[in-house]
């Protein structure tokens, strides 16, 4: 495997996506369904009772957009500190790969690094 994606762990390689509930559906069929295993607000007419997608498409495809890449090469992430910690999960193995920080820097790299 060449590219990136043979510097992931074996282990993260392997993975295969989790499939939700609200994924297994139609996004026209889904609009009216409360999805009780995710906890959700059961009033679907409030709007911040459901859970934000992972990766929203609009927002996925206008940053692909702009930055003129493909959208399989973008990951959104909710703040610095949840892309730091998956890059690390992705990258290092616990135990065996080493994560230099040099100070003064940002505080959560040591803190994933940990």
């Amino acid at each position: 495997m060449t590219g990136i994606e043979g510097l992931a762990r074996p282990e993260i390689r392997a993975l295969k996506a989790y499939a939700s509930a609200r994924s297994l559906v139609s996004a026209a069929a889904g609009q009216d369904l409360v999805y009780l295993d995710a906890n959700e607000a059961p009033d679907v007419d409030l709007p911040y009772g459901r859970y934000p997608e992972p990766q929203p498409g609009p927002l996925v495809a206008r940053a692909s957009e702009l930055l003129g890449i493909g959208r399989d090469r973008l990951l959104l992430g909710r703040g610095s500190d949840e892309a730091i910690d998956l890059l690390i999960r992705v990258f290092c193995r616990p135990g065996i790969d080493a994560i230099l920080i040099n100070p003064p820097t940002y505080g959560v790299y040591a803190i994933a690094a940990q």
